[in-house]
């Protein structure tokens, strides 16, 4: 007798620029130290995918990739660059 073979599901994904607002509470971590809340600002033309993320994601499991574009810095930065951020941050762990 032949075996039957459990069909692949593919992940749902989808893609959308965003930014961290330029607020304290952008990250903020729970009392135990052992969870964070990430806040994102989303511009007009990536709104769609605000309500896409709440229909399809909303109560599941999220695999989050972040890429940063270095070409687009906030007006707080300042004069430090995303290089200098990342060590003063990270120290060695880069």
């Amino acid at each position: 007798m032949p075996s039957k073979k459990t069909p692949v599901v593919k992940p749902f994904t989808f893609t959308f620029m965003a930014s961290l607002p330029p607020i304290q509470s952008a990250i903020t971590f729970d009392g135990m130290g052992d969870g964070a809340r990430i806040k994102l600002d989303l511009p007009r033309s990536e709104s769609g995918a605000a309500v896409l993320l709440q229909q399809k994601g909303a109560g599941k499991l999220l695999k989050v990739t972040v890429e940063i574009i270095k070409d687009i810095k906030p007006a707080t930065q300042g004069n430090e660059d995303d290089d200098d951020i990342l060590s003063r941050v990270l120290g060695d762990s880069l």
